[in-house]
């Protein structure tokens, strides 16, 4: 018995459709798939284009940061009968280089590339003083003359207590054993390659001066206590009410400079471990006094008052007021940039930014660079 014809149509047609439907959703699927890459190239391109914008921007700030580091040492301290809107007409980068001059951080603020397109993007550029923590390459005993009492003010500032002489022994002892070019031990807490060349991965101490601050990983009271770079708790086993709470030493250090502090950039806890500063019953004042101090905001009156970054002692002792300093301190602060500088310049348009981190150093008016890093 046959299949009736009309029935076997039915099912054809059917069939059809069923196919006809599963084809539009696999095409509605292709198309799709291609709007959606489709969409995602674009915004993929729009972001190269942007990106390849906003590092023109950065590559335009380089010769900023070079020009004022060039010239900022020839700028003319403030006067009290200047007219400041004519020397920015003269030279519209003259606030930024005075604050160079003066020890202190310069920031040019978002520039426009183009004033008359607010979309075209900006640029920022700041520079600091790197004088602003202590060198710890000098912190040892064929350094500074004075560095057991600068290591003694930071490790209590770093939180410390006097009470664990042993851990403090040992911090300074085999610092200097890794920095001084001897084989001799310091101390009962030092180290020398006896010591290192024991450990289950063996190396030797440097004897010398370091370049990164990483490196103190390696150094033997640091790699028993990590805790002293990272800041955290020093004795995690003891009961809650015993344990001690330490900074990290590395907010204190940096490898550059000539062993001053430059108190128009140093931090609050970098002003507290200066030997005459810290050790004084009123520190907080006297610091929160100095940080006050030193903003630089120029007068509005053209007045002759002080403002600003201290130029030198005699102009930090006045300014103070009842905070004065005896003269212990004076020993240990600068004033004015030695060389090194932190430069950091900012490119950023429609959303998208680029950053250059560059750790320069300035010798005859020119720039040369140490390190450079930039946002992937």
């Amino acid at each position: 018995m046959t299949a009736c014809p009309r029935k076997y149509s039915a099912r054809r047609r059917g069939s059809a459709l069923v196919l006809a439907i599963w084809l539009i959703a696999v095409l509605s699927v292709m198309v799709l798939s291609f709007s959606t890459d489709a969409i995602l190239q674009m915004n993929v391109n729009r972001y190269v284009r942007r990106r390849a914008h906003v590092d023109h921007l950065t590559a335009a700030g380089i010769p900023i940061a070079e020009m004022l580091l060039k010239d900022y040492q020839d700028v003319s301290d403030a006067a009290a009968d200047e007219n400041i809107d004519e020397l920015l007409e003269e030279d519209r980068w003259i606030l930024e280089k005075r604050a160079i001059k003066r020890g202190g951080t310069a920031t040019t603020g978002a520039i426009p590339v183009d004033p008359l397109d607010p979309d075209g993007g900006t640029v920022t550029v700041i520079i600091k003083p790197l004088e602003a923590k202590w060198n710890i390459n000098l912190l040892y005993a064929g350094g500074d003359a004075n560095y057991d009492k600068i290591w003694d003010s930071i490790l209590t500032q770093a939180g410390i207590p006097e009470e664990m002489d042993e851990l403090r022994e040992a911090i300074v002892d085999s610092w200097t054993d890794w920095r001084d070019t001897d084989d001799l031990a310091t101390g009962r807490e030092g180290a020398e390659d006896d010591y290192y060349e024991s450990l289950e991965t063996p190396y030797k101490t440097r004897n010398g001066e370091i370049t990164d601050l990483r490196e103190l990983e390696m150094v033997k009271a640091f790699a028993e206590n990590p805790v002293l770079l990272t800041g955290g708790v020093l004795n995690p086993d003891a009961k809650p009410s015993d344990q001690i709470t330490v900074k990290p030493l590395t907010a204190f250090f940096d490898v550059f400079g000539a062993g001053k502090i430059n108190v128009n950039a140093a931090s609050r806890e970098v002003l507290l471990s200066v030997p005459g500063i810290g050790d004084q019953d009123d520190a907080d004042t006297i610091v929160a006094a100095i940080m006050q101090e030193r903003e630089t905001v120029e007068p509005s009156d053209n007045s002759s008052m002080a403002f600003g970054p201290f130029k030198d002692w005699n102009d930090m002792n006045s300014r103070m007021g009842d905070s004065s300093l005896g003269n212990t301190a004076s020993q240990y602060l600068g004033y004015v940039p030695e060389s090194y500088f932190e430069i950091t310049i900012v490119g950023a348009s429609a959303g998208v930014t680029h950053r250059v981190r560059a750790i320069a150093m300035v010798v005859d008016k020119k720039t040369r660079y140490i390190r450079w890093s930039e946002d992937p």
